[in-house]
């Protein structure tokens, strides 16, 4: 473990580079950043770096290389039940990108997506999104509204809606690797003056690398496309009864008019299920049901097996 001495290099390093506003060593901040509830109590870092900008965490990483200083990057910090502002062991040097770096770059009202920054917390986006009319709506996140989008996407976290999966909904990413270099992957790795897919298309040029960062150490990320849904009047969850025939489900909805999304573990399961109403009453129902394959017979383990989940349309 390093000594308190081992660290000051580093801090002089990047306060020289970044102001002297960029790091952070007090007593008070360290002791703020140290909190945390799991087994074996308070975590101290050895310091807090505050980069605004991608060139900032590269000049950060990459002094963090020439000194040896381990780095533990943080969103906002308040990704309650995912992760918090606590580093993973006492003694490294928390990097907190939300601190500044808490800006929407690009909301596109036509295609439904947002371009956040990763100190862009759910209310943030959800207040922006007000200001702009309420066109389009985020999905929601089973943490506090301060949680930041990008930190519970890498997480893992999920929501209530179509979109609940935060990070299979989020598009394009901007990132510092562990040697100071910038990764953009997708579309956006592409040398050209405008990346128009790089946030609307997930699988057009290149490797698939997104998933290598999701709750790893191979990078920083500093940017990520999110994609938004068209607004609605109302979200409502409910629970009905199973039912055996998707017909017996329109009879039920269409007075509604609502889509259905649903999903059936077994015969005597309840199905479980989202309702929205539809903008427009004269717009057509779409009904989805979201159900497993259910084989009906017993597997070679005695038990009740499943296949691969099957999707279903019905258009009223």
């Amino acid at each position: 473990m390093h000594t308190p001495a081992a660290f000051e290099p580093f801090f002089v390093e990047v306060a020289a580079a970044l102001g002297p506003d960029a790091v952070n060593q007090s007593a008070e901040t360290l002791n703020r950043y140290a909190e945390n509830t799991m087994p074996g109590g308070d975590r101290m870092p050895a310091g807090v770096a505050y980069p605004a900008s991608t060139a900032d965490v590269q000049t950060i990483v990459r002094a963090a290389n020439r000194h040896a200083i381990p780095l533990y990057p943080i969103s906002t910090g308040n990704n309650i039940g995912l992760g918090s502002r606590s580093a993973s062991r006492a003694g490294q040097v928390v990097v907190d990108l939300g601190y500044r770096m808490n800006r929407i770059l690009d909301v596109d009202e036509r295609l439904g997506f947002a371009v956040v920054e990763p100190g862009v917390s759910y209310q943030v986006m959800y207040d922006e999104l007000v200001r702009r009319g309420d066109k389009l709506m985020l999905d929601v996140t089973s943490g506090p509204p301060q949680g930041g989008m990008i930190g519970n996407a890498l997480d893992k976290g999920a929501g209530y809606t179509p979109y609940f999966d935060h990070f299979g909904f989020a598009c394009g990413m901007e990132v510092v690797l562990g040697n100071g270099d910038v990764l953009r992957t997708g579309d956006g790795a592409l040398d050209a003056s405008e990346l128009v897919n790089w946030h609307t298309s997930k699988y057009s040029f290149g490797p698939i690398l997104d998933g290598l960062f999701t709750q790893s150490n191979y990078g920083i990320v500093t940017r990520m496309g999110l994609w938004l849904l068209p607004s609605v009047a109302m979200v409502r969850s409910s629970t009905i009864p199973m039912l055996t025939n998707p017909q017996s489900a329109i009879r039920i909805l269409a007075a509604g008019r609502m889509d259905f999304w649903a999903a059936r573990r077994s015969p005597t399961d309840q199905l479980k299920e989202t309702a929205r109403p539809i903008c427009s009453a004269s717009s057509s129902c779409r009904i989805f049901f979201r159900v497993p394959r259910w084989a009906g017979r017993r597997s070679k383990h005695g038990k009740n097996s499943f296949t691969n989940h099957q999707c279903r349309t019905l258009r009223m």
